[in-house]
């Protein structure tokens, strides 16, 4: 039995997975898709559109896109992470560990900020150590890219799930194939 479960109400939904990322509205969203794609979307009849042009954008980083919440139509994520999790609906977000930022997360800041994203939403700060390993992380992709350092300062939001089918199809790669890949010119 895990620590989790322990604090379970009885009746509390499962949630078996949580991701790390960057939410961002549905206008947003439908800004970003319509821009991407040279035509005026509807953020609810064109969703799957908005869904399938940010992911070309996305996805040679290993960044998935969907949208997220339990009310469909409001929040989009950019996930940069995910894990199994012992986890249950509306759970202390006290109790559901954070994610240390990585290399995904310092690529999903550049197209957040190539979009020109401003509306995130943050749930909480990180933890010291977890802004050490983000920090570095910034600055290890920032040099092999030979780019500025200069990328948007908001991180982490963990959302729990109850599937894992949405990050089966996130492309894993090393950080050498992800530098590779930014330098080859885009199709």
């Amino acid at each position: 039995m895990s620590a989790t479960s322990l604090n379970k109400p009885p009746g509390a939904l499962p949630r078996h997975y949580r991701i790390g990322g960057y939410i961002i509205s549905n206008d947003a969203a439908t800004k970003w898709g319509s821009q991407l794609r040279g035509v005026e979307l509807h953020p609810v009849r064109n969703s799957a559109s908005i869904r399938k042009a940010v992911l070309q954008k996305t996805y040679p980083l290993g960044v998935n896109f969907r949208q997220v919440g339990e009310v469909p139509d409001v929040h989009w994520m950019l996930i940069t992470q995910c894990e199994k999790f012992d986890g249950y609906k509306d759970m202390d977000p006290v109790e559901i560990p954070k994610f240390k930022p990585g290399e995904k997360d310092v690529h999903a800041e550049e197209l957040i900020k190539e979009a020109g994203i401003k509306d995130l939403f943050r749930r909480q700060p990180l933890p010291p150590d977890h802004e050490i390993a983000y920090q570095r992380a910034k600055s290890a992709v920032a040099k092999a890219l030979d780019k500025s350092t200069d990328v948007v300062a908001t991180r982490e939001v963990t959302e729990i799930g109850t599937d894992a089918r949405e990050f089966d199809n996130v492309v894993q790669t090393s950080s050498l194939e992800i530098v590779e890949s930014l330098r080859e010119p885009m199709e």
